[in-house]
């Protein structure tokens, strides 16, 4: 990602929940009952921002699973 303001949405806790709590969650409830919607994207290809790289801790190893999908294009 290149822009900060989003960077810190995602790497400052309480930036995120303050989007989840003010947005999402309102969001989320506002359209809980529309019948003609399947699913929404909160982020547009979000996969592009995906750093594809090897970790020590298995919840952090995108390599291993994404590696060849695509993923992480965006650089």
């Amino acid at each position: 990602m290149r822009n900060k303001k989003y960077e810190d949405l995602i790497h400052d806790t309480g930036k995120l929940q303050t989007f989840v709590d003010t947005v999402l969650t309102p969001l989320a409830k506002g359209l809980a009952g529309e019948p003609g919607l399947g699913a929404w994207e909160i982020m547009n290809e979000p996969e592009g921002s995906v750093k594809i790289e090897h970790d020590d801790e298995p919840c952090f190893n995108t390599q291993d699973v994404l590696r060849g999908s695509g993923a992480g294009w965006a650089g």
